[in-house]
Protein backbone atom coordinates (compact mmCIF):
# COMPACT_ATOMS: atom_id res chain seq x y z
CA UNK A 1 0.00 0.00 0.00
CA UNK A 2 1.36 3.76 -1.18
CA UNK A 3 1.78 6.12 2.07
CA UNK A 4 -0.19 8.38 0.66
CA UNK A 5 -3.23 5.83 1.02
CA UNK A 6 -2.02 4.50 4.58
CA UNK A 7 -2.38 8.27 5.28
CA UNK A 8 -6.02 8.73 3.93
CA UNK A 9 -6.82 5.86 6.07
CA UNK A 10 -5.11 7.15 8.92
CA UNK A 11 -7.21 9.93 8.71
CA UNK A 12 -10.18 7.98 8.57
CA UNK A 13 -9.26 6.36 12.63
CA UNK A 14 -10.54 8.31 15.28
CA UNK A 15 -8.48 6.48 17.62
CA UNK A 16 -5.04 6.09 16.54
CA UNK A 17 -4.00 3.00 17.92
CA UNK A 18 -3.06 0.06 15.99
CA UNK A 19 -2.82 -3.58 16.01
CA UNK A 20 0.18 -4.45 12.84
CA UNK A 21 -1.06 -8.03 12.32
CA UNK A 22 1.03 -10.26 9.95
CA UNK A 23 0.58 -13.85 8.73
CA UNK A 24 2.65 -16.40 6.01
CA UNK A 25 0.44 -18.12 3.90
CA UNK A 26 1.49 -21.24 1.18
CA UNK A 27 1.44 -20.31 -2.05
CA UNK A 28 2.11 -22.53 -5.54
CA UNK A 29 5.44 -21.28 -6.49
CA UNK A 30 4.82 -20.01 -10.07
CA UNK A 31 5.88 -17.00 -12.63
CA UNK A 32 3.22 -14.94 -14.68
CA UNK A 33 3.32 -12.01 -16.28
CA UNK A 34 1.13 -8.97 -15.64
CA UNK A 35 -0.21 -6.27 -18.20
CA UNK A 36 2.63 -4.15 -18.42
CA UNK A 37 4.34 -8.05 -18.89
CA UNK A 38 6.55 -7.72 -15.48
CA UNK A 39 7.31 -10.92 -14.48
CA UNK A 40 6.31 -11.66 -11.10
CA UNK A 41 6.59 -14.69 -8.73
CA UNK A 42 10.17 -14.27 -7.38
CA UNK A 43 10.89 -14.34 -3.40
CA UNK A 44 11.66 -10.67 -2.08
CA UNK A 45 14.26 -12.68 0.44
CA UNK A 46 16.15 -14.20 -2.07
CA UNK A 47 17.29 -13.31 -5.32
CA UNK A 48 16.48 -15.48 -8.20
CA UNK A 49 14.40 -18.17 -6.41
CA UNK A 50 10.36 -18.85 -6.70
CA UNK A 51 8.58 -17.66 -3.54
CA UNK A 52 6.58 -20.38 -2.00
CA UNK A 53 4.67 -18.59 0.34
CA UNK A 54 3.05 -14.16 0.73
CA UNK A 55 3.74 -13.03 4.32
CA UNK A 56 1.17 -10.55 4.30
CA UNK A 57 0.83 -7.51 6.82
CA UNK A 58 -2.47 -5.96 7.51
CA UNK A 59 -3.10 -3.04 10.16
CA UNK A 60 -6.66 -3.16 12.74
CA UNK A 61 -7.37 -0.02 14.26
CA UNK A 62 -8.00 -1.11 17.71
CA UNK A 63 -11.75 -0.56 19.77
CA UNK A 64 -13.02 0.17 15.52
CA UNK A 65 -13.80 -1.87 12.67
CA UNK A 66 -10.76 -0.30 10.43
CA UNK A 67 -8.25 -2.46 9.18
CA UNK A 68 -6.93 -2.76 6.07
CA UNK A 69 -3.88 -5.33 4.02
CA UNK A 70 -0.88 -2.79 4.34
CA UNK A 71 1.84 -4.78 2.51
CA UNK A 72 2.85 -8.54 1.31
CA UNK A 73 5.99 -9.92 0.87
CA UNK A 74 6.38 -13.02 -2.11
CA UNK A 75 9.06 -14.74 0.31
CA UNK A 76 11.13 -18.87 0.34
CA UNK A 77 11.70 -20.35 3.16
CA UNK A 78 11.08 -17.30 5.78
CA UNK A 79 13.82 -16.65 8.32
CA UNK A 80 13.36 -14.32 11.06
CA UNK A 81 15.89 -11.65 10.04
CA UNK A 82 13.75 -10.79 6.74
CA UNK A 83 10.18 -10.42 8.68
CA UNK A 84 11.89 -8.31 11.17
CA UNK A 85 13.17 -6.08 8.63
CA UNK A 86 9.46 -6.29 7.31
CA UNK A 87 7.80 -5.57 10.46
CA UNK A 88 10.13 -2.78 11.43
CA UNK A 89 9.66 -1.42 8.14
CA UNK A 90 5.65 -1.92 8.39
CA UNK A 91 6.02 -0.11 12.18
CA UNK A 92 7.71 2.59 10.30
CA UNK A 93 5.08 3.30 7.56
CA UNK A 94 2.45 3.38 10.60
CA UNK A 95 3.82 5.60 12.44
CA UNK A 96 5.07 7.76 9.67
CA UNK A 97 1.44 8.73 9.30
CA UNK A 98 0.53 9.04 12.55
CA UNK A 99 -0.99 5.69 14.01
CA UNK A 100 0.06 4.74 17.37
CA UNK A 101 1.54 0.93 17.00
CA UNK A 102 0.61 -0.91 20.45
CA UNK A 103 0.39 -4.31 19.43
CA UNK A 104 2.22 -7.12 17.15
CA UNK A 105 -0.37 -9.96 16.72
CA UNK A 106 0.90 -13.66 14.81
CA UNK A 107 0.62 -17.15 14.46
CA UNK A 108 2.83 -18.89 16.59
CA UNK A 109 5.10 -20.02 14.25
CA UNK A 110 9.05 -20.74 14.73
CA UNK A 111 9.81 -17.50 13.00
CA UNK A 112 7.23 -15.75 14.84
CA UNK A 113 8.48 -17.12 18.34
CA UNK A 114 12.04 -15.96 17.45
CA UNK A 115 11.10 -12.96 15.72
CA UNK A 116 9.85 -12.49 19.25
CA UNK A 117 12.37 -13.66 21.43
CA UNK A 118 15.19 -11.17 19.28
CA UNK A 119 13.15 -7.52 19.34
CA UNK A 120 12.13 -8.38 23.08
CA UNK A 121 15.79 -9.74 24.28
CA UNK A 122 13.00 -11.97 26.57
CA UNK A 123 12.87 -16.13 26.83
CA UNK A 124 9.71 -17.73 26.02
CA UNK A 125 8.54 -18.20 29.40
CA UNK A 126 9.76 -14.25 30.24
CA UNK A 127 7.16 -13.06 26.99
CA UNK A 128 4.51 -15.41 28.16
CA UNK A 129 4.29 -13.48 31.59
CA UNK A 130 5.41 -10.10 30.22
CA UNK A 131 4.80 -9.77 26.10
CA UNK A 132 5.81 -5.85 25.99
CA UNK A 133 9.00 -4.86 24.25
CA UNK A 134 10.29 -1.41 23.79
CA UNK A 135 8.43 -0.38 20.62
CA UNK A 136 11.00 -0.54 17.56
CA UNK A 137 10.54 2.55 16.04
CA UNK A 138 9.97 4.81 19.10
CA UNK A 139 12.38 3.82 22.48
CA UNK A 140 9.84 5.72 25.13
CA UNK A 141 7.10 3.28 23.85
CA UNK A 142 6.21 -0.35 24.31
CA UNK A 143 4.63 -2.53 21.78
CA UNK A 144 2.85 -5.86 22.79
CA UNK A 145 3.64 -9.46 20.92
CA UNK A 146 0.10 -11.20 21.17
CA UNK A 147 -0.39 -14.80 19.33
CA UNK A 148 -3.91 -15.12 17.40
CA UNK A 149 -5.98 -17.22 19.40
CA UNK A 150 -7.38 -18.49 16.37
CA UNK A 151 -4.14 -19.65 14.60
CA UNK A 152 -2.97 -21.32 18.33
CA UNK A 153 -6.19 -23.61 18.01
CA UNK A 154 -5.52 -24.46 14.46
CA UNK A 155 -2.06 -25.42 14.98
CA UNK A 156 -3.33 -27.67 18.18
CA UNK A 157 -6.02 -28.98 16.23
CA UNK A 158 -2.89 -29.87 13.18
CA UNK A 159 -0.56 -31.31 16.08
CA UNK A 160 -3.74 -34.20 17.07
CA UNK A 161 -4.33 -34.85 13.37
CA UNK A 162 -0.67 -36.11 12.88
CA UNK A 163 -1.38 -38.88 16.08
CA UNK A 164 -4.07 -41.18 15.66
CA UNK A 165 -3.90 -41.86 19.11
CA UNK A 166 -2.71 -39.79 22.15
CA UNK A 167 -1.33 -42.15 25.70
CA UNK A 168 -1.76 -40.65 29.05
CA UNK A 169 1.64 -39.86 30.93
CA UNK A 170 1.49 -43.35 32.77
CA UNK A 171 0.02 -44.96 29.44
CA UNK A 172 -3.20 -46.12 31.66
CA UNK A 173 -5.50 -44.18 29.45
CA UNK A 174 -5.72 -42.98 25.47
CA UNK A 175 -7.53 -41.09 23.46
CA UNK A 176 -8.02 -41.43 19.54
CA UNK A 177 -9.92 -39.09 16.95
CA UNK A 178 -12.24 -42.35 16.70
CA UNK A 179 -13.49 -41.34 20.33
CA UNK A 180 -14.01 -37.88 20.01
Amino acid sequence: MRFDEVRRIARMCQRKQVALIWDKMIIQPNLSFDANSELYGYASNKAGVLANSVVCFLFSALGQTLHHCLSFYPVNNLDSEFLMEAILENTQLLESVGLDVKVFICDNISTNRHVCRTMSGKEVAVLEQDPAMQHPTNPDKQVTFMCDPVHNFKCICNNFFRELEWCDDDRTGSISWNIL
